[in-house]
Protein backbone atom coordinates (compact mmCIF):
# COMPACT_ATOMS: atom_id res chain seq x y z
CA UNK A 1 0.00 0.00 0.00
CA UNK A 2 2.76 2.37 1.30
CA UNK A 3 4.20 1.92 -2.16
CA UNK A 4 1.11 2.82 -3.93
CA UNK A 5 1.41 6.28 -2.15
CA UNK A 6 4.80 7.46 -2.85
CA UNK A 7 3.99 6.34 -6.45
CA UNK A 8 1.07 8.62 -6.96
CA UNK A 9 3.19 11.45 -5.22
CA UNK A 10 5.63 11.26 -7.99
CA UNK A 11 3.55 11.18 -10.57
CA UNK A 12 1.88 14.31 -9.14
CA UNK A 13 5.18 15.82 -8.69
CA UNK A 14 6.45 14.96 -12.08
CA UNK A 15 3.58 16.72 -13.62
CA UNK A 16 4.25 20.18 -11.56
CA UNK A 17 7.16 20.00 -12.63
CA UNK A 18 6.43 19.51 -16.06
CA UNK A 19 3.79 22.30 -16.21
CA UNK A 20 7.23 24.04 -14.78
CA UNK A 21 8.82 24.34 -17.93
CA UNK A 22 6.38 25.81 -19.97
CA UNK A 23 7.80 28.89 -18.23
CA UNK A 24 11.35 28.66 -19.72
CA UNK A 25 10.26 27.89 -23.09
CA UNK A 26 11.96 29.98 -25.69
CA UNK A 27 8.26 32.28 -26.13
CA UNK A 28 6.74 31.71 -22.72
CA UNK A 29 3.62 32.65 -21.86
CA UNK A 30 2.62 35.64 -19.81
CA UNK A 31 1.76 35.01 -16.39
CA UNK A 32 -0.39 37.09 -13.55
CA UNK A 33 -0.77 35.80 -10.25
CA UNK A 34 -2.30 37.75 -7.91
CA UNK A 35 -3.03 36.04 -4.41
CA UNK A 36 -4.65 37.11 -0.97
CA UNK A 37 -1.71 37.84 1.57
CA UNK A 38 -3.48 35.94 4.11
CA UNK A 39 -1.71 32.72 1.85
CA UNK A 40 1.99 34.17 2.24
CA UNK A 41 1.45 34.40 5.87
CA UNK A 42 -0.18 30.90 5.67
CA UNK A 43 2.79 28.18 7.01
CA UNK A 44 2.24 25.06 4.84
CA UNK A 45 4.69 22.20 6.38
CA UNK A 46 7.16 23.77 8.45
CA UNK A 47 8.79 27.76 9.01
CA UNK A 48 11.23 25.92 6.44
CA UNK A 49 8.83 24.61 4.09
CA UNK A 50 6.87 27.91 3.83
CA UNK A 51 10.23 29.93 3.54
CA UNK A 52 11.39 27.64 0.90
CA UNK A 53 8.06 27.87 -0.78
CA UNK A 54 7.53 32.30 -0.48
CA UNK A 55 11.91 32.10 -1.68
CA UNK A 56 10.94 30.36 -4.96
CA UNK A 57 7.71 32.48 -5.31
CA UNK A 58 10.23 35.49 -5.50
CA UNK A 59 12.64 33.89 -7.66
CA UNK A 60 9.71 33.71 -9.89
CA UNK A 61 8.50 37.23 -9.89
CA UNK A 62 11.88 38.14 -10.87
CA UNK A 63 11.15 36.66 -14.52
CA UNK A 64 9.90 39.18 -16.97
CA UNK A 65 6.75 37.30 -18.02
CA UNK A 66 5.94 36.38 -15.00
CA UNK A 67 3.34 39.44 -12.42
CA UNK A 68 3.10 38.15 -8.87
CA UNK A 69 0.55 40.53 -7.26
CA UNK A 70 -0.79 40.23 -3.53
CA UNK A 71 -4.02 42.08 -2.56
CA UNK A 72 -3.56 43.11 1.16
CA UNK A 73 -5.66 41.96 4.14
CA UNK A 74 -8.19 44.49 4.96
CA UNK A 75 -9.23 44.75 0.99
CA UNK A 76 -12.68 44.79 0.42
CA UNK A 77 -12.63 41.68 -1.96
CA UNK A 78 -13.33 38.40 -1.35
CA UNK A 79 -12.97 35.26 -4.20
CA UNK A 80 -15.39 32.53 -4.17
CA UNK A 81 -12.96 29.91 -5.21
CA UNK A 82 -9.69 30.33 -7.04
CA UNK A 83 -10.01 30.75 -10.80
CA UNK A 84 -8.10 31.05 -13.75
CA UNK A 85 -8.53 33.17 -16.80
CA UNK A 86 -6.89 31.46 -20.02
CA UNK A 87 -6.33 34.19 -22.74
CA UNK A 88 -4.93 32.87 -26.12
CA UNK A 89 -3.90 34.28 -29.16
CA UNK A 90 -6.91 33.67 -31.75
CA UNK A 91 -9.16 31.88 -29.38
CA UNK A 92 -12.28 33.44 -26.95
CA UNK A 93 -10.94 33.76 -23.22
CA UNK A 94 -11.93 30.54 -21.24
CA UNK A 95 -12.12 30.33 -17.81
CA UNK A 96 -11.12 27.48 -14.99
CA UNK A 97 -13.03 28.21 -11.36
CA UNK A 98 -11.07 25.38 -8.74
CA UNK A 99 -13.02 23.41 -6.22
CA UNK A 100 -12.18 20.77 -3.61
CA UNK A 101 -9.85 18.23 -3.49
CA UNK A 102 -8.19 19.60 -6.89
CA UNK A 103 -10.60 19.64 -9.43
CA UNK A 104 -12.62 22.21 -11.05
CA UNK A 105 -14.66 23.37 -13.72
CA UNK A 106 -13.94 24.74 -17.59
CA UNK A 107 -15.91 28.17 -18.24
CA UNK A 108 -16.47 28.68 -22.20
CA UNK A 109 -20.22 30.55 -21.94
CA UNK A 110 -19.22 33.79 -23.01
CA UNK A 111 -21.02 35.77 -20.06
CA UNK A 112 -19.72 33.72 -17.19
CA UNK A 113 -15.73 34.06 -18.11
CA UNK A 114 -17.21 38.08 -18.50
CA UNK A 115 -18.05 37.88 -14.97
CA UNK A 116 -14.69 36.48 -14.06
CA UNK A 117 -12.96 38.76 -16.08
CA UNK A 118 -14.89 41.65 -13.60
CA UNK A 119 -13.94 40.25 -10.58
CA UNK A 120 -10.21 39.60 -11.62
CA UNK A 121 -10.31 43.42 -12.71
CA UNK A 122 -11.61 44.11 -9.38
CA UNK A 123 -9.20 42.02 -7.32
CA UNK A 124 -6.19 43.19 -9.55
CA UNK A 125 -7.08 47.07 -8.72
CA UNK A 126 -7.06 46.25 -5.05
CA UNK A 127 -3.25 44.33 -5.19
CA UNK A 128 -0.49 46.07 -4.43
CA UNK A 129 1.98 46.58 -7.04
CA UNK A 130 4.98 44.70 -8.72
CA UNK A 131 7.27 45.66 -6.20
CA UNK A 132 5.27 46.60 -3.35
CA UNK A 133 3.86 42.64 -3.44
CA UNK A 134 7.79 41.18 -3.36
CA UNK A 135 8.68 43.80 -0.74
CA UNK A 136 5.57 42.00 1.22
CA UNK A 137 6.03 38.51 0.16
CA UNK A 138 10.16 39.06 1.70
CA UNK A 139 8.92 40.62 5.02
CA UNK A 140 6.60 37.81 5.64
CA UNK A 141 9.48 34.94 4.56
CA UNK A 142 11.86 36.88 6.74
CA UNK A 143 9.82 37.10 9.67
CA UNK A 144 9.09 33.05 9.82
Amino acid sequence: MPGQYTNAIDLAVDARMNRQEVLRRKEPPWVVIVMLESVIRTEVGSKEITKAQLARVLELSQEPNINILVVPDGSQVFPAAGFTLFTLADEPEIGFVESAGGTGRVIELGSQVEELRRLWDLIGSSALTDSASRDLIREVMEGL
